[in-house]
């Protein structure tokens, strides 16, 4: 499913990184409040290992990286947009 907006490069881009960055989507406030849910949730997951996955402290590690990007690309993306 394709957003009218979208241009191809967007999905190929999205295709073969996973993710694609949508400025302007979701507010400051609403950010916090999905990376508070997804903390609480993942928080939830690594407590309980009778849920399904595989937990690996190596994956904590990833996760600051990650997320260190992601927190790049939307300070990026709003410096081009203000």
């Amino acid at each position: 499913m394709s957003h009218p907006a979208s241009s191809e490069e967007q999905r190929r881009f999205f295709d073969a990184q996973g993710y694609l960055v949508i400025p302007g989507v979701l507010s400051p406030g609403e950010l916090a409040a999905l990376r508070r849910e997804a903390d609480a949730a993942e928080a939830r997951w690594r407590a309980d290992p009778a849920l399904p996955g595989v937990r690996r402290a190596v994956a904590e590690h990833l996760t600051g990286l990650l997320q260190d990007e992601v927190d790049r690309a939307f300070a990026e993306q709003e410096s081009l947009h203000t």
